[in-house]
């Protein structure tokens, strides 16, 4: 993770993903990172979305994973479950979150200029697809955004800062709270780190 931070090349440049044997890997590893797989994108939504259901759980927060909704989209087509359903969330609605990781190098990131920017797109596009949807079914909808640099998005922060409010006010320790921000974001690089090493050359080390 410190050479992916650092921009400390990894990989030789052309050679095949040892994953998907078809694209070639750039030298960073953003490739590695971008890519679904075995060990991909959705190993990591996955971590980041059981951590949260765990520190949920531990600091009263009843919760639910993977909650299907029955919600239709505009065109009639169901939605996929809720990544955590949120009971009593906020001024007594439930609240569904959708966790979702963005790379700056990939997609709306690529082009954008403006830090922070791709954050900003791409929840932005999660509201426009979920938000009304929630809204009409008189549930709150959260998009948890983060970037590959541990980046998080307003929503996100303003999430784990009511979970920690929440904690503190069981435990009386406000000191305590803070390790919530850092499982989160250990959990982030950990999803990172083994999407790097699952394609790193043997002889790397």
């Amino acid at each position: 993770m410190l050479c992916y931070r650092l921009a400390v090349p990894m990989f030789s440049e052309g050679s095949l993903c040892p994953s998907c044997n078809t694209h070639q890997m750039d030298q960073w590893g953003d490739h590695a990172v971008h890519y679904s797989s075995e060990v991909g994108v959705k190993f990591r939504h996955n971590l980041v979305r059981d951590i949260l259901v765990d520190i949920c759980s531990k600091v009263g927060i009843m919760v639910r994973k993977e909650a299907p909704m029955g919600f239709l989209s505009e065109d009639g087509k169901d939605l996929r479950p809720a990544d955590l359903l949120l009971f009593n969330w906020l001024q007594g609605k439930d609240a569904c979150l959708d966790v979702t990781c963005i790379s700056p190098f990939a997609g709306m990131g690529a082009t954008a200029c403006a830090p922070e920017a791709a954050l900003h797109n791409a929840v932005e596009k999660k509201k426009k697809k979920y938000g009304s949807v929630c809204e009409k079914n008189r549930y709150k909808f959260i998009p948890f955004a983060f970037s590959t640099f541990r980046e998080f998005d307003t929503d996100a922060l303003d999430t784990l800062s009511r979970i920690k409010s929440i904690f503190i006010s069981h435990s009386n320790n406000v000191k305590s709270g803070v390790f919530i921000f850092h499982r989160v974001s250990f959990f982030i690089q950990k999803g990172l780190g083994a999407q790097l090493v699952s394609r790193l050359p043997s002889n790397f080390m």
